[in-house]
């Protein structure tokens, strides 16, 4: 590009087999993927449903699980009301499900296998069930909504911030393991990398019928696409059998290995169809003069800690060397500042070799003891490129959320809780309540006597519980809780540099960074109730990181939206079985699901189509909108004096007219607003002014440079409780924070101008307090209500979530642990400011 660079711009950089030259692009021209829309050939997108009426009631019937009587019924009253003949032919429940069935041969179906393991002397038999991965890929290559999105070649993305480029990652294929599998496949060969995830889940409400579904997603897809719920989401692709646990050999080691060759005999034909192409590659047509040379990769595999072990052939957290992914000794798990030996393949392959050979079996348990493995022949050892144990990766909702906040970290939490007493608990509970409401965050009104078993309801009372409670304990007289509410404050920073949807250099330095303090944190608090921070989710920290480097941002291989996909599957078992042989009437009702996506998404192209793409002008009349802020919720105009008389007891709105007037004089000349008739603006008290309860802003998030929306209140009555939300605003010489007082629109000379009455929370604070420093805390002080101001609009750059400071009243807390946006940019407001503050 002959252009000068300018701030933001974007460089690419291609894997030099791809025979792409670098390209750099302003910000505003950066495009990832393909924005266009399908085009469908088929005039008939709802066949071999007979008609657009049939598939759409089938669709419906199919969400709402009903059974053959309801489907009869249903079927039966619409013919008796249908006007047009020819729209609805369905004569019954048979023959919906004939069609759903001619239907569900459009896309890979589930087959049925049965393997047969050894066990002390004697065969044992299990049912797996599977689809063609290799064929599922082909149908997601030959969808023609995906084809455009997916990605083949590596790349190194950096973005320029005036001085020179900096390099990010998000996606897979823009950090090193996908560059690196790309550097070692044959000339011309393209990675087509795959995602993993396999867990066993209950199915039944007495939790004595459970599932172990294996989920597929496609790493070349862009997350959007990839974590959704569309076509090229995750979709079940095997359901591995469940070994009976017999009271007889539980707990046996044999035992153990045996469900361990089990789960590998299993997988195995879950994967099995991409293992030739892994080794000869396959060469896919995806147009005319079009051809891809391709290799299935298994990228990643997603996983829980147990989970991880069964993939690893591991044998669990009490052996020698508890890591999946490393060599760490047993008693080394809480140091994560040393770097032990990676694990591979290809050694872990000849330690059961070196075992196979030794000539006792005391002399065989000897060797893989001495690392930790089961005497079993790992299914991933048959793929070429890929590594079981660098595709295994850090999962943050495991790790973290569920795992060392919600069982250690928050546990440990409330055991000093209790030690204080009824009073401190139910302080504890109060100050929860009083903590603000925010979208996207959940309220609580209870926690210290409550079980939570949902990971995101933990994770959310880990981003608020500093705020609630550091006044609970007296520093002098509680050290441990204060040093445990000091490692708690350190794991959230690492938690919030885990979850970032985008990685420069920079986070990743400053996440490792974090968790160095945090690792420092729990060594000065070991010993807290004599328990013992040496454990295996202590220690995977080490690899988060790591993985970010290799294979992308966490949202990459989290669980969650594999877990998520657990929900579906129990609502089948419930509603779409008759509880006997439940696999095959599980995976049937999850293909047909897959099915009426994929004609779903038809229809609405051919309706695009028919329509021009185009899309009406829609008018919210109760939103006024000005530049990046929207108001809602109107209220009836009223005069001035009549707005200052109900508001009198506030001083926020004593003299409102005249003030309001002296700064709309101010307003106008700054901003080179011609005067009406060209005189200065008097306000009289019978003129109106119009009110708003509500607001969205939008800004752009300086994590991944998207839009993102604040929905934020105004209001004396939300849900029974007046809420007044504070903002941060740019003024002309810095950003300060406020809470909204009130939102209005002012008209003159038949324009109207938005503006909002707020409380600046700019009073001086002193010099930072030690244990704010400790906790992380930056305390903000409000101005008096008297000291209101009006502010315009556009000067509100995004929501501002504060806690109040229960020991000192007017003195409000940062939470910047609500979103990754918020975080970063308090972290960065702070760094700036004077040292003597700080």
């Amino acid at each position: 590009m002959g252009e000068s660079l300018q701030i933001d711009d974007i460089k690419t950089e291609y894997h030099p087999t791809s025979g792409r030259t670098a390209k750099v692009d302003h910000f505003s021209d950066f495009k990832r993927g393909f924005s266009g829309k399908a085009r469908i050939k088929n005039s008939c997108p709802w066949q071999p449903f007979k008609s657009r009426v049939d598939f759409e009631f089938a669709e419906v019937a199919l969400e709402a699980a009903l059974n053959k009587d309801q489907i009869n019924r249903l079927v039966k009253v619409i013919h008796q009301s249908i006007q047009d003949p020819g729209s609805f032919t369905l004569k019954d429940q048979s023959d919906l499900y004939e069609t759903w069935k001619i239907a569900s041969h459009a896309l890979t179906p589930f087959e049925k296998t049965v393997i047969n393991v050894p066990y002390q002397g004697k065969d044992h038999s299990f049912d797996v069930h599977f689809r063609s991965l290799w064929d599922w890929a082909l149908d997601l290559l030959g969808n023609p909504h995906l084809s455009e999105h997916f990605v083949f070649d590596a790349e190194r993305l950096s973005k320029f911030n005036g001085d020179n480029f900096v390099q990010f990652i998000d996606e897979p294929w823009t950090a090193g393991d996908f560059w690196d599998i790309q550097s070692r496949l044959p000339d011309g060969g393209k990675p087509l990398c795959f995602i993993l995830y396999a867990d066993k889940t209950i199915l039944s409400s007495s939790g004595t019928v459970k599932g172990y579904p294996v989920i597929a997603r496609c790493a070349n897809l862009p997350t959007d696409i990839r974590n959704g719920t569309g076509v090229g989401g995750g979709r079940v692709v095997g359901w591995l059998p469940v070994v009976p646990e017999d009271e007889e050999h539980k707990g046996k080691k044999s035992f153990a290995n045996f469900k361990n060759v089990v789960w590998h005999e299993s997988f195995l034909k879950v994967v099995e169809s991409l293992e030739l192409h892994a080794k000869t590659g396959y060469y896919y047509q995806r147009t005319e003069g079009d051809v891809l040379y391709l290799f299935p990769i298994i990228l990643i595999l997603s996983a829980d800690y147990e989970e991880q072990c069964a993939m690893s052939s591991l044998r669990g957290t009490n052996c020698n060397f508890p890591c999946p992914i490393c060599l760490v000794p047993r008693d080394k798990l809480s140091d994560t500042t040393q770097t032990f030996t990676r694990r591979t393949s290809a050694h872990s392959e000849s330690i059961l070799l070196e075992a196979e050979q030794q000539q006792t079996a005391a002399d065989k348990e000897i060797v893989l003891k001495n690392c930790g493995l089961r005497p079993v022949k790992n299914v991933f050892w048959r793929f070429r490129y890929s590594d079981v144990h660098q595709a295994l990766s850090w999962d943050r909702l495991h790790a973290h959320n569920s795992g060392l906040w919600g069982h250690h970290l928050w546990k440990e939490f409330l055991f000093w809780i209790e030690a204080e007493g009824r009073a401190a608990s139910h302080q504890l509970d109060d100050q929860f309540n009083g903590m603000p409401r925010w979208r996207n965050l959940n309220h609580f009104d209870r926690v210290a006597s409550i079980e939570f078993s949902d990971a995101t309801k933990h994770e959310d009372i880990s981003k608020m519980v500093i705020f609630a409670s550091h006044n609970i304990f007296d520093v002098r007289l509680h050290k441990p809780a204060h040093l445990l509410l000091k490692s708690i404050r350190l794991f959230l920073d690492v938690d919030m540099y885990t979850g970032l949807t985008v990685h420069t250099t920079e986070t990743i330095a400053a996440g490792r960074q974090a968790l160095k303090l945090f690792s420092q944190a729990m060594d000065a608090a070991d010993g807290l109730r004599d328990k013992s921070w040496n454990f295996p989710k202590m220690h995977m920290n080490k690899h988060a990181f790591e993985d970010i480097e290799a294979k992308g941002v966490t949202r990459n291989y989290n669980t969650k939206p594999n877990e998520q996909l657990h929900g579906p599957l129990k609502d089948s078992y419930r509603f779409r079985t008759n509880f006997k042989h439940v696999a095959e009437q599980i995976l049937q009702a999850d293909h047909w699901c897959l099915v009426s996506c994929f004609i779903r998404q038809d229809i609405a192209a051919f309706d695009s189509q028919l329509t021009g793409d185009l899309e009406g002008d829609e008018v919210d009349l109760k939103i006024t909108e000005t530049s990046h802020v929207s108001l809602g919720s109107k209220c009836p105009a009223t005069s001035f004096q009549g707005l200052e008389e109900a508001r009198k007891d506030d001083t926020a709105f004593t003299s409102f007219r005249i003030r309001l007037s002296n700064y709309l004089n101010i307003f106008f000349s700054a901003n080179n607003i011609a005067f009406p008739g060209g005189k200065r603006i008097k306000l009289g008290a019978e003129d109106k002014i119009t009110e708003y309860c509500f607001m969205k802003v939008d800004y752009e998030s300086i994590v991944d440079w998207r839009q993102y929306t604040n929905y934020l209140r105004c209001n004396p009555w939300f849900y029974n409780h007046p809420r007044y939300d504070c903002v941060l605003l740019q003024t002309v010489d810095s950003r300060i924070f406020a809470r909204l007082i009130m939102l209005f629109i002012c008209t003159i000379d038949q324009v109207d101008y938005p503006f909002a009455l707020v409380q600046p929370y700019d009073a001086p604070v002193g010099r930072r307090r030690h244990k704010d420093k400790d906790l992380g805390l930056w305390r903000i002080r409000e101005k008096s209500r008297s000291d209101a101001e009006f502010v315009p609009l556009r000067s509100i750059v995004r929501g501002a979530a504060m806690a109040p400071d229960y020991e000192v009243s007017g003195d409000f807390f940062l939470i910047d642990t609500v979103d990754s946006d918020w975080f970063l940019r308090t972290k960065k407001m702070w760094s700036e400011l004077p040292a003597k503050h700080t």
